[in-house]
C-alpha cells in the first residue's frame, strides 16, 4: 500500500508499508528490479462532465531496468513508394522491375498493405535491455480523500546486438511511456485520472 504524506514544501512523498500479502508480493517483484530513473512530471487540471469546476491531478514517474531480453522488429514498416526504391538502388535495378520485386512479395502474402502502408510480415530478433515506465498519481489538493493510481503502462528496449550495428543503441517502445506524457496524449492522462477519481475526466493543456 502506498500512502501520502505531506512534508513542510507542500509536495508529497510516499511511504510504502506492507499492508497486505499482496502488497508484501508487490515490493518484493520491485526489489528485484532496478530504480534507474524518477521524476516529478508536475499537476494537470482536469474538467468533466460528472463533477463541478476543475480537478488537479499530480504525476510522479519511475523507470526500472528489467533485465536483458529480446525485442522483435519488422523488417519493414513504411510506404510501398519507399519499399520499391528500396529495392531499386539494393538491387541495382530499374524502378519497373523493382515494383514488380514488390508486388510479389505482397501477393505471396509476406507483405500486408494498409492504406498508403506496407507491412513486412517478417521480423528480426534484437538483444536488448528492457525498462518499465511507471506513472503514480494522485488528487493534488487532498491526497487521501481520492485513490492513488500507480501502474506501470509500458515499456522501453534498448538494444544492445553487436550483430546489427546498425540498430545499436536505437530505443523502442511498447504501450505508454515517458515520451507520451510529453506528448500529451490524453488517453494516458484519461487512464490515470480514471484509476484515482473513478469517473471520466479531459486534461486541460
Amino acid at each position: 500500500m502506498i500512502t501520502v504524506s505531506s512534508n513542510k514544501l507542500g509536495k508529497y512523498t510516499f511511504d510504502a508499508k506492507d499492508s497486505s500479502e499482496a502488497d508484501k508480493s508487490s515490493a518484493a517483484n520491485l526489489s528485484r528490479q532496478s530504480l534507474v530513473d524518477s521524476d516529478y512530471l508536475g499537476t494537470t487540471k482536469f474538467f468533466g462532465t460528472t463533477f463541478s469546476g476543475y480537478r488537479y491531478m499530480e504525476t510522479h514517474w519511475e523507470k526500472y531496468h528489467l533485465g536483458s531480453t529480446s525485442y522483435s522488429k519488422r523488417t519493414y514498416v513504411g510506404t510501398m513508394a519507399a519499399f520499391i526504391a528500396a529495392i531499386s538502388v539494393s538491387l541495382g535495378v530499374g524502378y519497373y522491375i523493382a515494383g514488380s520485386v514488390a508486388g510479389a512479395i505482397v501477393s505471396a502474402g509476406i507483405g500486408l498493405i494498409i492504406g498508403d502502408t506496407l507491412n513486412i510480415n517478417t521480423s528480426i530478433h534484437l538483444s536488448s535491455e528492457k525498462y518499465s515506465h511507471k506513472f503514480i498519481s494522485f488528487d493534488a489538493i487532498n491526497p487521501r480523500m481520492y485513490n492513488t493510481s500507480s501502474n506501470v503502462t509500458g515499456y522501453e528496449y534498448r538494444i544492445t546486438d553487436i550483430e546489427h550495428q546498425n540498430e545499436l543503441d536505437n530505443i523502442y517502445y511498447e504501450g505508454l511511456t515517458r515520451i507520451d506524457y510529453e506528448n500529451q496524449v490524453t488517453q494516458l492522462f484519461q487512464s490515470m485520472f480514471m484509476n484515482v477519481y473513478g469517473i471520466n475526466g479531459t486534461p486541460v493543456f
